[in-house]
C-alpha cells in the first residue's frame, strides 16, 4: 500500500454539508499500489481498494474528480469494479458481492453500475444491464421480493417499489400476483414531517377471481370482482392535537384473508376524527365516527341482511355513537383549613358532553344526548397514614329524539374512598400493604327514568344504587424481585354508577417476578367468581426471560350465563368512565357459555446468527345455543387452534438476514408460509 494513500483519506473528504437536502459526505479511505495526485484530480491503479461506511469497493482502476478541493463535489469512476457491503474480515471472502464492468460513484448517494453481476460466494447469479446500489437508507429504487402462501390467497410474489418524495415522506408500492385469487397491489405512504406530526396511509387493491371449493379452500376461476382497503393512522398539532384513523372496505368479504382470526370476524370497522385542546385547566374534546357493518359478509350463511341477534345488542338494532362534543374543567381550589388538627382540602370539577347516536343500518330513529356532571371534591388526611378521598356530583341529562319524545332527569350522587398504606423494612425486604374501602351512592333518580332513557343504548345508564367495595393488596420486595398477593370483594366501582351491570365479584390475584443472573421470571394469575350472574373466570401467566430468549405460556378460561338483556353501544369516541370492564368481561361470555384458551409462546437466540420464534394457540370453547342458531356459519369457530414459528439468521459478517415463518390457521384450513431476504449493512439478528 502506497503512504500516498493514507494521506489521500483526507483529501477526498468534504466538509460537512449545511444543506438542508443533502446528507454530509461520509469519509472515504483509498488504497493502491500506485496511486497519482494531481490538482482536483487523483487516480488510482492496481489492486485498488477504496472503503467508505457501509461499502467497500475494489476495482482495476479508480479516478476521482473533486479531491483535495474544498466544498467540492466528489465523483469516482471506477473500471473492473467489485462491491460488497460485507466486512468478513482479512481471512474470510465476502458472502456476496457484485461485479461490474464499470461504476461511478457519489458517496452521497451511491454506485451506479454498468452491467452488474450479483454473485454468491464468487458464483454467478443474475444480471441486469444497468444497475444502482444506494449507500444512503433513502433512495428510490426496487426492493427485494416477496414471496408467501396463504390457504386463502395461494402462493403470493411481490416486487416493492420505493420512492423516496422528499425529507419528510417515502411511499412503497408493490404489485402482487396471487395464484388463486388474480392480481393485487398494495399502496404505503408514510410522513413525519415534524415531531408531532406523523402517519401511515395503507391501501391494497385485489381483482379477486377466486372460487371457493366445496371441501374448503379456494381455486382460480375466470372473471372476478375488485375489492380494496384503506386504512391510515395520522396525528397532528395545529391549534390543539388532532388524531384521525381510517378504514373502509370496498367489499367486507376481503376481510377473510385478514392476518388475525378477530380481524376476520369483524363485524365493522371504525373510521375516526378526533381533536382535543387544553387551554388555562380547561379541555375541549371533539369526535366525528363513522362505522362500516361487516356482518352480512362475517355471517355468510345468515339468510337476513343483518343479523338477528348482535354480539352486543342483544335483539335490538345497534346503534353507532357517530358524535360526540366534551368539555373537562380542571381541578379547582375552593380552599384549605384544618379541622381538629386534621388538614382538609376541597376542590371543584366539571364536565359536560354532547353525544349523538345513529342506526348502523338505518331502520331505528337516531338520538342525542347532552350530559353534565359538576362535582366538589374533599381530601382529608387522617391518624395512622389514612386518607379519605370523597365527592358529591349532580348528574343532569337531556335527551332529545326523531322517534320518542324529550326528557330529562337528574340524579345526586356520592362516593368516597378510605385508604391506608403501611410499609416496613425486614433487611435487604420491604413489605407494603395496602387497604382500600370505596363506596358510591345514589339516593334517586328524578325525572323520566325509563323511558326514553332505557333504550338498550345507553353506555352509562343511570339508577339509584348503593356499591361497596374492600380491596387489599400485600406485596414484598427486594431490588428487582417481588412478590404480591390481592383480594377483593364487592361491587366493581370502575363501572362508576351502573345499577345493574356492575359485577358484583370476589376477585382473588397473585404474583411474582424475580432473577437469578441474567434471567428473570415472572409469574401472575386471577380469579373472579360472581353468583349473580353465575360469572367465573381463572387467568393464569408464566414467561421465564433472557435478553431476547423468552419462553412462557398462559390459562385463560371463562364460564358464564349471560344477563338477559345485555348492551352497549357499537363503540365509545371518548373515554367517559363506563362499563369499559364490565363490557371487556361479558364481551366473550356474551357469546360463549365457557371458553378455554391456552397459549403458549418461546424467542430463541441461538448463537450469534440464529433466532427463533413460534406462538401457539388452542381455544375450545361452548356456543350459546342461541348464538349458534341465529349463524350457522359460528359453529365452525368454535374450535380455533393457531399457531406461528418463524426462524431468522444473519450473517457474522452483517450483510444479510433471511427470515421464514409458517403458521396454521384452523379456519382457514391451510399452511402458511412467508420468507424474506434482507441485504445490507451492519445487520443485526
Amino acid at each position: 500500500m502506497s503512504w500516498l494513500g493514507v494521506a489521500l483519506a483526507v483529501l477526498v473528504t468534504t466538509p460537512t454539508s449545511t444543506s438542508a437536502t443533502e446528507a454530509p459526505a461520509p469519509p472515504l479511505r483509498l488504497r493502491a499500489d500506485r496511486i497519482t495526485v494531481e490538482p482536483g484530480r487523483c487516480e488510482a491503479r492496481g489492486a485498488v481498494a477504496l472503503e467508505t461506511p457501509g461499502l467497500r469497493v475494489n476495482a482495476a482502476r479508480i479516478e476521482v474528480d473533486g479531491c483535495g478541493i474544498p466544498d467540492g463535489d466528489i465523483r469516482i469512476l471506477a473500471q473492473g469494479v467489485t462491491i460488497t457491503p460485507c466486512n468478513c474480515g482479512p481471512r474470510h471472502p465476502p458472502s456476496w458481492t457484485i461485479t461490474a464492468t464499470r461504476a461511478a460513484l457519489d458517496p452521497r448517494r451511491g454506485v451506479d453500475l454498468v452491467w452488474p453481476v450479483f454473485r454468491v460466494r464468487g458464483v454467478p447469479v443474475a444480471t441486469v444491464p444497468r444497475g444502482y446500489w444506494p449507500v444512503t437508507t433513502r433512495r428510490s429504487g426496487f426492493l427485494i421480493p416477496t414471496f408467501r402462501t396463504h390457504p386463502a390467497l395461494g402462493t403470493e410474489l411481490g416486487a416493492p417499489i420505493y420512492f423516496t418524495l422528499g425529507r419528510s415522506w417515502d411511499l412503497t408500492l408493490t404489485p402482487q400476483l396471487r395464484t388463486t385469487r388474480g392480481a393485487a397491489g398494495a399502496l404505503e405512504v408514510r410522513n413525519h414531517p415534524t415531531a408531532t406530526t406523523k402517519g401511515t396511509l395503507r391501501a391494497n387493491l385485489a381483482y379477486d377471481q377466486g372460487v371457493p371449493e366445496a371441501g374448503g379452500g379456494w381455486r382460480g376461476g375466470k372473471g372476478g370482482r375488485a375489492r380494496y382497503r384503506v386504512a391510515a393512522d395520522q396525528v397532528a398539532r395545529w391549534g390543539g392535537q388532532w388524531s384521525m384513523g381510517l378504514d373502509l372496505l370496498g367489499d367486507p368479504a376481503g376481510y377473510e384473508w385478514a392476518d388475525t382470526f378477530a380481524a376476520r370476524q369483524a363485524e365493522w370497522t371504525v373510521s375516526r376524527l378526533v381533536y382535543s385542546r387544553s387551554t388555562d385547566g380547561i379541555r375541549v374534546s371533539g369526535a366525528l365516527q363513522w362505522m362500516q357493518d361487516l356482518r352480512p359478509a362475517t355471517y355468510r350463511d345468515v339468510e337476513r341482511p343483518l343479523r338477528a341477534l348482535s354480539l352486543w345488542t342483544d335483539d335490538r338494532a345497534a346503534r353507532q355513537r357517530y358524535a360526540e362534543l366534551r368539555l373537562d374543567a380542571a381541578r379547582v381550589e375552593l380552599g384549605q383549613a384544618r379541622l381538629g388538627g386534621l388538614p382538609i382540602a376541597w376542590w371543584a370539577s366539571m364536565r359536560a358532553s354532547g353525544q349523538g347516536f345513529g342506526d348502523l343500518a338505518g331502520d331505528a330513529g337516531s338520538f342525542f344526548r347532552a350530559d353534565a356532571r359538576p362535582a366538589v371534591h374533599q381530601d382529608v388526611l387522617l391518624p395512622l397514614g389514612l386518607r379519605l378521598a370523597s365527592n358529591v356530583s349532580l348528574r343532569l341529562t337531556t335527551w332529545v329524539s326523531d322517534d320518542v319524545p324529550s326528557a330529562t332527569r337528574w340524579a345526586p350522587r356520592w362516593s368516597a374512598q378510605l385508604a391506608q398504606e403501611l410499609a416496613r423494612s425486614f433487611g435487604a425486604w420491604a413489605h407494603r400493604i395496602r387497604s382500600e374501602l370505596a363506596v358510591v351512592y345514589v339516593p334517586f333518580v328524578g325525572g323520566r327514568t325509563r323511558s326514553p332513557f332505557a333504550n338498550l343504548d345507553e353506555l352509562d345508564a343511570l339508577g339509584a344504587v348503593a356499591q361497596l367495595q374492600l380491596r387489599v393488596r400485600s406485596s414484598v420486595s427486594s431490588g428487582a424481585s417481588q412478590a404480591w398477593v390481592e383480594a377483593a370483594i364487592g361491587r366493581d366501582l370502575g363501572a362508576d354508577d351502573q345499577p345493574g351491570l356492575g359485577l358484583g365479584p370476589l376477585v382473588l390475584a397473585a404474583g411474582a417476578v424475580g432473577g437469578h443472573g441474567p434471567w428473570t421470571t415472572r409469574l401472575s394469575g386471577a380469579a373472579t367468581f360472581d353468583d349473580g350472574h353465575r360469572f367465573a373466570s381463572l387467568r393464569a401467566h408464566a414467561e421465564v426471560a433472557s435478553g431476547a430468549t423468552a419462553v412462557g405460556g398462559q390459562l385463560n378460561v371463562v364460564g358464564a350465563r349471560p344477563p338477559s338483556a345485555w348492551f352497549v353501544a357499537a363503540e365509545e369516541l371518548l373515554p367517559s368512565e363506563t362499563l369499559r370492564a364490565q363490557r371487556d368481561a361479558y364481551g366473550t361470555a356474551i357469546a360463549w357459555r365457557a371458553q378455554t384458551a391456552i397459549e403458549a409462546w418461546l424467542r430463541l437466540r441461538l448463537g450469534r446468527a440464529w433466532s427463533l420464534e413460534g406462538r401457539a394457540t388452542v381455544s375450545v370453547a361452548e356456543r350459546r345455543r342461541d348464538v349458534e342458531a341465529a349463524y350457522p356459519a359460528a359453529r365452525f369457530h368454535s374450535i380455533l387452534q393457531r399457531a406461528r414459528l418463524g426462524a431468522a439468521y444473519t450473517s457474522t459478517c452483517g450483510c444479510w438476514a433471511v427470515r421464514a415463518g409458517g403458521s396454521v390457521d384452523r379456519d382457514l384450513g391451510g399452511l402458511g408460509l412467508q420468507v424474506a431476504l434482507t441485504l445490507g449493512s451492519g445487520l443485526r439478528p
